[in-house]
């Protein structure tokens, strides 16, 4: 064979051998930005989450500021709305909020109200927004059990007696004092369902 037929034939090999290492790239590349793409969804789909969590945060307050509840003494289950904690109670026990902590059932929380019997509901499923999201509900008044407040109780504002005024020298500010009333905390608990299979929970504590 002609030194000028071999010449040919490695010059074949090495093209062949730079498009698969081209096709190769190409591929990788590919894979890169569709990765890069999923990622930027998943991020975009928890922070609509998020948003839609912030909306259940306001509407479980106006729950509690609007004057909605029969008596914020006791349990109303149709608002998802306890008087106590159980995490306060006498045995106290913790809520199991996903599901997946433990094995049992009793401790999981009814999101979206689906059975009357259940032991721990929350407020039924809201309407869809415009991100495919809906979220849930559940408020619990930290105290160890129904009833009026007071006392050992319920978490409360740590005084429920008037400051004395100021106590800065200098300026006279006089003795009017601060008029502080006793509130008690509540805590909000939100789970947010969105597209694919995007779950976020949310917890906000509110001083009434």
């Amino acid at each position: 064979m002609s030194a000028g037929h071999k010449q040919r034939g490695v010059v074949l090999f090495m093209t062949l051998m730079v498009l698969v290492i081209m096709s190769i790239t190409g591929l990788a590349l590919l894979r890169g930005v569709d990765s890069s793409t999923l990622v930027a969804n998943n991020v975009g789909y928890k922070e609509a989450a998020v948003i839609a969590a912030d909306k259940g945060v306001k509407d479980a307050a106006s729950v509690l500021t609007g004057g909605t509840l029969p008596s914020m003494t006791a349990d109303v289950l149709a608002s998802g709305y306890y008087a106590s904690t159980p995490e306060y109670a006498t045995p106290a026990f913790a809520i199991d909020w996903t599901g997946k902590a433990t094995t049992t059932t009793t401790d999981d929380v009814d999101w979206g109200a689906t059975s009357s019997s259940s032991t721990i509901r929350a407020s039924a499923w809201s309407a869809l927004d415009s991100g495919g999201n809906k979220y849930s509900y559940i408020i619990h008044r930290l105290c160890k059990s129904t009833g009026a407040t007071g006392g050992t109780q319920c978490a409360q504002s740590t005084s429920a007696t008037a400051a004395v005024g100021s106590t800065r020298t200098g300026s006279a500010y006089g003795a009017a004092p601060l008029t502080v009333s006793t509130q008690t905390f509540y805590r909000i608990t939100v789970k947010v369902i969105g597209p694919k299979n995007t779950t976020s929970y949310l917890q906000a504590y509110l001083l009434i």
